[in-house]
């Protein structure tokens, strides 16, 4: 991607664990244009953590700091990389807010994979940190199942690998570009 030259705001969906975060913030680093992490956002917006909120007002509650947080990024972004939560696009009003502002790509894995870096940072997920091996495995395959379809949407359906990050950045860049240069 040539640097700072974007036009329009890259959304990043998928599962938890499969990098979103960590990928947004490279692909930023590489094109030199601004990162948003959603869920870090509506964190300092509303003062409290996403499990909190999620404990202590529910789903749906979040689900509109969700779409208000969106509709604060959007206006006027016009070079942005936004990772977004899980759950972000598999409602209706915040799949199509985001279809309409830019260029959706689902970083895509394999059960293996995203078991693998849940496994490994369990930790800093409250909602897993409690769950045997077989609860995680049977969380991600019930999460692909109702959430695949939504993440399928995407302009780019990008498969990661076992590569080096930089790669896996390159690669989407790659990607973006030829996306962007079919007028999409």
């Amino acid at each position: 991607m040539e640097k700072g030259s974007h036009s329009s705001i890259i959304f990043l969906w998928g599962m938890p664990g499969i990098g979103k975060s960590t990928v947004g913030r490279e692909l930023a680093e590489i094109c030199e244009i601004p990162f948003i992490d959603l869920d870090t956002f509506i964190t300092e917006l509303r003062g409290r953590a996403i499990s909190d909120i999620f404990k202590l007002e529910g789903e749906e509650a979040f689900r509109q700091y969700e779409k208000k947080a969106l509709e604060k990024i959007i206006p006027g972004s016009h070079a942005l990389i936004v990772a977004c939560g899980g759950g972000t696009p598999c409602r209706s009003v915040t799949h199509q807010l985001m279809s309409q502002s830019g260029l959706s790509v689902y970083l895509k894995g394999t059960q293996d994979l995203l078991f693998e870096r849940l496994k490994a940072n369990v930790e800093t997920r409250p909602l897993l940190a409690s769950k045997s091996e077989a609860q995680i495995r049977e969380w991600i395959e019930s999460g692909l199942e109702e959430r695949g379809p939504w993440y399928e949407m995407a302009d780019i359906v990008y498969e990661v690998k076992k590569e080096e990050l930089s790669d896996t950045c390159h690669n989407l860049c790659n990607r973006i570009e030829q996306l962007k240069g079919k007028g999409v």
